[in-house]
């Protein structure tokens, strides 16, 4: 693996964000986060919560805010949108603004579409169904854990324990069993009675001490505290034209850009669409270029390329030319609705291109569609 590519960190525990949050189409906006609640605020309904400290942590750090300037409502259910938002917070992230709305349930208007915009490209939280998330549903214990463990980017734990550990433990979802485990080894939850609820909503104090749980623990909050280091964060450019993708870009944190230059067709030429201004706009801001390589969706004719060693031969070969022609940094590959017998051909595609780009010192960055979201892979 190229040694230079690597996802952006933020705050060190997150090594894994802008490939994933810029592959589907959006630029990263400079959004601040909440602003920090009042350190003297005093919420009348907390006094007798077993929270009450966790609450005026998270609080005290902008993590988290009362539902109006006295109350906190610590037994409200959490909603799913609310989640995502304390986790956004408690990251040190940015929200996301995407250009394309991965839900048909969330609109980009809404306060927390951001939020949810980056917990989805980084896939710590995922929707209820293909193009549905349900913002305002509460969220379940079982998601709960889910998210924690993706979070603290935790391997989960096999699950041979709770049966012992949980009265309830054949009620935990088969997915979720996994992730249960695991955030009870971390002492991030553990249910009460012998039960672990796993279909139960999330309330408000509860979140306060799970989210407060990860502040406490001092690798994790020492990673939160620790500098910046962004590393390579992909823009993409959607229905934009060259002016606007650079007032995007210039908005945003991105340093490396994915115009839309190169594309598949049937007679297997790379059609090449560099628009050169951009190029020397890059290079005079100091950030680097790698085009799109897409195939417009057609499985058929990604099939007659991935199925031919001759033809991926004629690709690569193409590819690599366009590279040395414009002094590309690197090319983003992004290739949808690729049939699952082509597998193979892809991955030898993929192989093969890395080797011949690596050979000029440039990288090749794969996007993967995973349940309607796409990341970005780099090697």
């Amino acid at each position: 693996m190229n040694n230079r590519i690597y996802k952006r960190t933020r705050r060190k525990l997150w090594n894994a964000i802008l490939c994933g949050v810029l592959a589907i189409g959006s630029i990263t906006i400079g959004e601040s986060t909440a602003q920090a609640a009042s350190a003297q605020q005093v919420f009348k309904d907390t006094t007798s919560s077993y929270a009450k400290d966790a609450i005026a942590h998270l609080v005290k750090a902008g993590i988290a805010a009362g539902t109006s300037e006295n109350t906190f409502e610590p037994k409200k259910a959490v909603t799913r949108a609310e989640f995502a938002t304390f986790a956004v917070r408690l990251l040190g992230l940015k929200p996301v603004k995407n250009n394309i709305n991965p839900y048909n349930d969330v609109s980009m208007n809404a306060w927390y579409y951001g939020n949810v915009a980056a917990m989805t490209n980084l896939s710590i939280l995922e929707g209820k169904s293909q193009g549905v998330f349900q913002p305002n549903a509460s969220i379940t214990r079982e998601e709960a854990a889910a998210l924690l463990v993706r979070m603290l980017k935790q391997s989960s734990k096999s699950t041979n324990l709770l049966s012992s550990t949980y009265d309830d433990a054949t009620e935990i979802s088969d997915w979720a069993r996994p992730y249960v485990q695991t955030v009870y080894q971390l002492g991030l939850m553990r249910g009460s009675d012998g039960k672990f609820r796993p279909h139960d909503q999330v309330t408000r104090e509860e979140a306060a001490v799970m989210l407060d749980a990860i502040l406490q623990k001092k690798t994790w909050s020492d990673q939160l505290k620790g500098e910046d280091q962004l590393g390579i964060q992909l823009g993409w450019q959607y229905n934009a034209s060259t002016a606007e993708f650079k007032k995007q870009i210039e908005q945003s944190e991105a340093n490396t850009l994915v115009p839309r230059w190169f594309f598949l067709n049937s007679s297997m030429k790379v059609t090449d669409l560099t628009d050169t201004s951009l190029l020397s706009w890059a290079s005079a801001t100091d950030r680097q270029v790698w085009p799109l390589l897409g195939n417009r969706s057609n499985p058929d004719l990604t099939h007659q390329m991935l199925s031919s060693t001759a033809n991926r031969a004629s690709v690569i070969s193409q590819v690599t030319s366009l590279v040395k022609t414009y002094k590309l940094d690197g090319i983003n590959v992004d290739f949808e609705n690729v049939l699952p017998a082509d597998r193979e051909g892809m991955t030898a595609f993929i192989t093969s291109l890395a080797t011949a780009l690596h050979a000029l010192g440039a990288c090749v960055c794969r996007c993967i569609t995973r349940s309607g979201d796409r990341l970005d892979r780099c090697i």
